[in-house]
This record gives C-alpha cells, structure tokens and sequence, in this order.
C-alpha cells in the first residue's frame, strides 16, 4: 500500500507516476489523483462504490497496450480529465471502461 502524508483526506490532490499507485487512489476514491507521466495499465482497475477524480494536467495516457480492459466502474462517480485513455481491450465489454450499475462518468479535455 502506497504512504502519503495526505492519506485519507477527502479531496486530497495525490500525485502518482506508477500503475500500483494509481490502482491503489482510484479504488480507494475520495481523492483527486493527478497522473504525472504515461502509466501502462498491467490489469483492470476496479472502482466500486467510491467518488474519484483521475486527472492531469500535461495530457498523460494510461494505456492497455491492446492486453487488457483499463477499467471496470461499478456504483461509482468517476471523473476524468486531461487523461488519454487508449489502447484497452476486452473480449466482452468496454476496452477501456466498463461502466455498471448506476455509475455516473464525466469525461473531459
């Protein structure tokens, strides 16, 4: 588990670099999590039941590399913003995000 000396405050803005730590932020939720630099997405981020905020502010990408789904939603509110979200696959749904139950995504540049 990642340490940060701004864990668990709500609306904390989290810087990260690597998958570990943006898997870790995004599905804790509660937080802003800034992308610093392009991170390959190595399996599904699973965000269930949280409020979270994936941002960045020099157009990172968070790429599958084609390999595998970026993220599954599931009774969440997730916003993105400034992210590239590319190359995701699935065999069933959503390459790069499976949205689900009563989940609410915005999407902005």
């Amino acid at each position: 588990m990642p340490s940060s000396s701004n864990e668990g405050r709500v609306g904390t803005e989290i810087t990260v670099n690597t998958f570990k730590d943006l898997q870790y932020y995004a599905s804790k939720g509660g937080c802003k999590v800034v992308v610093d630099s392009d991170i390959l997405i190595e399996s599904t981020i699973y965000i269930s039941g949280v409020t979270t905020t994936i941002m960045s502010s020099n157009s990172a990408a968070l790429s599958g590399e084609g390999k595998g789904q970026l993220f599954y939603i599931t009774n969440s509110s997730v916003a993105f913003a400034g992210v590239a979200l590319k190359s995701g696959s699935s065999s069933f749904t959503g390459g790069c995000l499976d949205i689900r139950d009563f989940s609410s995504i915005r999407v902005s540049n």
